[in-house]
């Protein structure tokens, strides 16, 4: 053989042997992937849940309201403007008596306006009783009583002028300025007012004129007493003082002129629910009462549904809605009127009962209701039987006792078999 056909035939030689260790290879491959396989099936990864315990707890279905903190009985005080405060006896803070006086207002212009219309009313009584006398006296005393008001009305101007003229230069405040003007306008009514006395004095004399005077002038005398009266400022009840904004030596305006004293032991919620959430609430229901930004919880109670709905819209749409007062019942000092709350009203609830997230169960197609629990490293179906439900939470009546693990939101992946890794 020629040395050139030898080598010729090695070199084909070995390429089929290339080959056919290829297509081993493959062989080899595909047979150990298969093999991985069978073994992925038969070992598959497990499933990553996590188990929950049932447990015995109260569970309750609530509505979920904000309101306000009010005193459930107290009494305000609005001060007159046109009175100076003379005195104060009390502060914000104080716990005061019935009948304990807070404040005294200055009585000294009423105390003339009574002392005139006494007179006025004996003149009268005298009058009547002397219909034959002439009515001299009573014209006399309506000549001073206008002599009186001419002359309080010429010092007045005087001062308004003046007080005018510092107003504009800035000297005196607004307040000042109104108060100044206000009595001048006062005395030149009142002076208006005396001459028309005087022109009565002076034309009736009748019986029936002077019935009608005495009469006019025991009713003023009558409102001028109890004016004095309301003038010094006493609490109607026993309680604290919560506001007090007067200051003494000094007119009351709109910005100071309330006192407030409330009962300490006694405050309420005031919430807004809508009518859905309403015709569920009857009075004596337990509630969760909740200060924003106190670590605590203050048992309440409804003591209160309104008897009328009010029509409010919102958003383009119309909604009832009905007010409802939640009497608070643990009272401490952290409570002050005022203060933003959040109130839980318990409609009904069950109390240590074994109960499980009520994510967990899960209903088949014949309408039975089960958890996942873990047995063996699978999960398995646990058929239960429940009772009362909220929001978050079921009550498990059958199936489970407390202390039980079960899988928690399984989902709708998981099925009876599949292996699970459980934690907690």
């Amino acid at each position: 053989m020629k040395p050139g056909l030898k080598n010729e035939t090695g070199i084909v030689a070995a390429q089929k042997n290339v080959k056919i260790n290829k297509w081993v290879i493959i062989l080899i491959l595909l047979a150990a992937a298969a093999l991985a396989a069978v073994v992925l099936l038969s070992n598959p990864k497990p499933l990553s849940v996590m188990e929950g315990t049932a447990s015995k707890n109260n569970l309750a279905r609530t509505i979920v309201v904000t309101g306000y903190i009010e005193a459930e009985e107290s009494e305000n005080h609005i001060l007159d403007t046109t009175q100076k405060v003379v005195d104060v006896f009390v502060k914000e803070g104080d716990d005061v008596k019935k009948g304990t006086v807070l404040a005294q207002l200055d009585t000294t212009d009423l105390e003339y306006q009574l002392k005139r219309a006494v007179i006025n009313y004996d003149t009268a009584r005298e009058n009547l009783n002397n219909t034959s006398v002439t009515s001299d006296n009573s014209i006399k005393q309506a000549e001073i009583n206008l002599e009186k008001a001419k002359s309080d009305y010429e010092d007045l101007k005087k001062k308004f002028e003046a007080n005018q003229s510092l107003y504009d230069s800035g000297y005196i405040s607004k307040f000042d300025y109104d108060a100044s003007k206000k009595a001048f306008s006062d005395a030149e009514n009142q002076v208006e007012y005396m001459e028309i006395q005087l022109e009565n004095a002076k034309r009736n004399s009748s019986e029936v004129s002077q019935k009608s005077q005495r009469d006019l002038s025991n009713t003023e005398i009558e409102n001028l007493n109890k004016k004095i009266a309301d003038s010094t400022i006493t609490a109607d009840m026993d309680g604290r003082v919560v506001k007090f904004d007067i200051v003494k030596n000094e007119y009351p305006n709109q910005d100071n002129n309330t006192i407030i004293v409330c009962d300490p032991a006694s405050y309420k919620v005031e919430v807004e629910v809508n009518q859905y959430d309403a015709v569920k609430i009857k009075t004596g229901q337990k509630a969760v009462v909740k200060i924003k930004g106190v670590d605590k919880e203050y048992s309440g109670t409804v003591s209160k549904i309104g008897e009328l709905a009010e029509v409010k819209v919102s958003g383009g749409n119309k909604e009832s809605r009905i007010y409802i007062d939640v009497l608070i019942n643990d009272i401490d000092e952290s409570i002050r009127i005022g203060y933003e709350v959040d109130v839980d009203i318990i409609l009904d609830e069950v109390t240590d009962v074994v109960s499980v997230g009520l994510d967990s169960i899960k209903t088949d197609a014949d309408g039975q209701k089960y958890v996942f629990v873990a047995e063996g490293g699978k999960a398995v179906k646990r058929f239960v039987k429940t009772g009362f439900e909220t929001d978050f939470d079921a009550e498990v009546t059958e199936g489970l006792k407390a202390g039980d693990k079960y899988i928690l939101n399984p989902g709708n992946s998981l099925k009876e078999g599949d292996i699970i890794k459980t934690s907690l």
